[in-house]
């Protein structure tokens, strides 16, 4: 899903209660509900700026006029900031092919989410560049970005894209090997707390390489390898894995 079909979708919900003018700084803005978007993104991405008009609002067949506080924006911020989070991490799980199953992840990738990818190994850097590219290519180019690190899930969708790339192989298919590797696949929802714990020790196994010289325990488990692959940067491992799953 692109960033514009993204953008429509939400339009669409706010469009619910449209406002049909918001006053910033004395200045009348009106708008589409594509343009409201914009608004509503500027009041989220910049953090200096102070809304002091009001604001009309239409639900059913009833107007409100209603006054703008430092608290309503704030309120409206951490709104439309869950609001766009939301629809990130739903447009990145879009990309992932759970393969024949009908069971459902959503646990196990908010907690790859919520976990920042850490890297130390020379030019796993391109890694989170990659993932950088994710956030551009949702957002759009010249909007300000989220300036979090970047989760392990972001990380693998960026590197499924790059495999896919490498092997003439579909992406979302490689998101699954990826986690099938991590053993990941044995947690469906509801995950429990004490699944929850498991997950997060698989992670901290790959994200400090602390898996197996071969690479059992993270992205690309070998049967053969004269390296250590704790030690080989992931552009390298993803490398060795296709050459030896798929042969040339």
């Amino acid at each position: 899903m692109c960033c514009r079909t993204q953008e429509t979708q939400l339009s669409m919900i706010w469009t619910e209660s449209l406002a049909l003018g918001i006053w910033a700084n004395g200045v009348t803005v009106h708008k589409t509900p594509t343009s409201f978007i914009f608004v509503m993104k500027s009041l989220v991405w910049t953090s200096k700026l102070f809304v002091t008009g009001e604001v009309t609002l239409k639900r059913s067949i009833q107007l409100s006029d209603i006054r703008l506080t430092l608290d309503d924006v704030l309120t409206v911020d951490l709104m439309m900031t869950k609001l766009f989070n939301e629809g990130y991490f739903d447009w990145l799980i879009a990309q992932i092919d759970t393969g024949r199953t009908h069971r459902t992840f959503e646990d196990l990738f908010r907690c790859m989410h919520r976990r920042e990818f850490v890297w130390f190994i020379p030019n796993d850097d391109n890694r989170v560049g990659d993932a950088w590219d994710l956030r551009r290519e949702f957002w759009g180019e010249g909007h300000p970005l989220p300036q979090n690190g970047v989760s392990i899930l972001e990380v693998l969708v960026a590197l499924s894209r790059r495999a896919a790339w490498v092997s003439s192989g579909e992406s979302h298919e490689w998101m699954w090997i990826f986690i099938k590797n991590l053993k990941l696949n044995k947690f469906p929802d509801p995950i429990s707390f004490r699944k929850e714990n498991q997950v997060e020790d698989i992670l901290e196994t790959f994200v400090w390489r602390t898996y197996a010289p071969n690479g059992e325990g993270g992205l690309f488990p070998l049967h053969e390898t004269k390296e250590d692959q704790t030690k080989v940067e992931l552009w390298y491992q993803m490398h060795a894995y296709i050459n030896e799953k798929i042969p040339i």
